[in-house]
């Protein structure tokens, strides 16, 4: 009778156990629906990058919670059914399976974070180089205006490069 009330014991701690991994599987889903949002939300800067490194740690000391919890169910592996703690691994591996897959699309993010970024970078140096072009031109036709007939010439530089200019912006 006592080895009765023990095993009821445990059982109704597995599935206590069972709940709470379940409760905790469903806030990282939720977690993971909240970061694609935000990721579409914002805008791409470097506000980006802080936010994602931070959820990332989250994410670690998750997976390492839920690795005590595994080690945990195994101690208690004795006093639980077979198939109970084969249907406790299983979730944990679709619980960890889900954490990777995350982190993974987490990681391509970045990735491409930081491909957006060194493509704004190269646009801004050739802004920048377009607009020190139209510069010079616009300096040259004024010195030009004073010269001679050349003027249309430089003219229709200067507007050549201002189109330029705006077709990359």
């Amino acid at each position: 009778m006592l080895q009765l009330a023990r095993v009821k014991e445990t059982e109704d701690k597995a599935k206590e156990d069972v709940d709470r991994v379940h409760v905790e599987l469903d806030m990282m889903r939720e977690r993971r629906k909240s970061y694609e949002k935000l990721l579409d939300r914002y805008e791409k800067t470097a506000q980006i990058r802080d936010k994602l490194e931070l959820e990332i740690s989250k994410m670690s000391r998750d997976i390492e919670k839920l690795l005590q919890e595994n080690e945990t169910l195994k101690q208690d592996k004795s006093s639980v059914s077979p198939l109970e703690v084969e249907r406790l691994r299983d979730k944990l591996d679709k619980s960890n399976q889900a954490l990777d897959k995350h982190e993974m699309e987490m990681s391509k993010l970045l990735r491409e974070y930081e491909r957006l970024q060194s493509e704004l970078r190269r646009s801004s140096d050739e802004k920048n180089k377009m607009e020190a072009e139209m510069n010079r031109l616009r300096r040259t036709l004024e010195t030009q205006q004073h010269q001679g007939p050349d003027v249309q010439i430089i003219q229709e530089e200067l507007m050549i490069a201002s189109r330029e200019r705006d077709q990359l912006a």
